[in-house]
C-alpha cells in the first residue's frame, strides 16, 4: 500500500508537472489554479495525504497529486504511513466491533435510508458549493 503510493509520488514528481501543463488547459487547470493548488499543499499536505485515504477515488490519486504538487517526500512518507495506519486501524477495529455485536446491524438497517439521505445531501451540497465558486473565480 505505501509502496505503491511511493512510486506513483515519484511518477507525479516526475512527470505531472509537464502533463499538468501542457494539457491542463483542456480541463481549465491554467499556471494561477497551479499554483494555488501547491500553495494549498504546501501549507495542508500531509493532512489532506492522510484523510485522503478514505475517499475512493482520492486514495489512487493522492500520490499523484502530492508528487506533482510538489511535496517534500519526506513529509508524504509520514502523511502516507500515518494515513495508511489509521485507515487500516479504523477498518480492523469496525469488523472487530461488527463481529462481536451482531446487533447492530438491525439498527443500522433501520437507520441507513436517513444516514444515506443526509451524506448524499450534503455531497450535493458541496459539489454546487465548489461549483459555483469556481464558477465566481478567474477566467482564462
Amino acid at each position: 500500500m505505501v509502496l505503491g503510493d511511493n512510486i506513483a509520488y515519484f511518477i507525479g514528481r516526475r512527470y505531472g508537472r509537464a502533463v499538468v501543463t501542457s494539457s491542463g488547459a483542456r480541463f481549465r487547470v491554467t499556471e494561477s489554479r497551479y499554483a494555488k493548488v501547491e500553495a494549498v499543499f504546501a501549507r495542508y499536505g500531509p493532512l489532506m495525504v492522510i484523510t485522503a485515504r478514505f475517499g475512493v477515488l482520492l486514495r489512487q490519486l493522492n500520490s499523484l497529486v502530492a508528487g506533482t504538487a510538489n511535496m517534500h517526500w519526506l513529509s508524504f512518507l509520514g502523511a502516507n504511513a500515518a494515513g495508511a495506519a489509521i485507515w487500516v486501524g479504523f477498518w480492523t477495529i469496525l469488523a472487530y466491533n461488527f463481529g462481536h455485536s451482531a446487533t447492530i446491524l438491525p439498527f443500522i438497517g433501520r437507520h441507513i435510508g436517513l444516514v444515506a439521505s443526509v451524506l448524499v445531501t450534503l455531497a450535493f451540497l458541496g459539489m454546487l458549493g465548489g461549483y459555483l465558486r469556481l464558477g465566481r473565480g478567474p477566467k482564462p
